[in-house]
């Protein structure tokens, strides 16, 4: 997302916005734009695919951190 420049992104908002004043974007700014949106789609998956594994580490520690209160547990009763 970085590498899309922010003059680029106002030049697509400024498009779309037209579509609503009656103007029609051609194939070839839809194609262009649809090429532009390539990249930051593949990095918006990988954002996505290591949020997940950050999300299943999370859920990992948990269980460690229930099973040893329960561990802790055992042993104060047993003691």
């Amino acid at each position: 997302l970085d590498e899309l420049p922010l003059e680029r992104i106002e030049q697509v908002e400024e498009k779309i916005k037209g579509l609503g004043n009656g103007r029609v974007i051609i194939q070839r700014d839809f194609d262009s734009l649809e090429t532009e949106l390539q990249n930051p789609r593949i990095q918006i998956a990988k954002l996505r695919k290591e949020q997940m594994g950050h999300n299943d580490e999370i859920v990992l520690a948990r269980v460690r951190i229930f099973t040893l209160e329960m561990i802790v547990e055992d042993i104060q009763v047993c003691h």
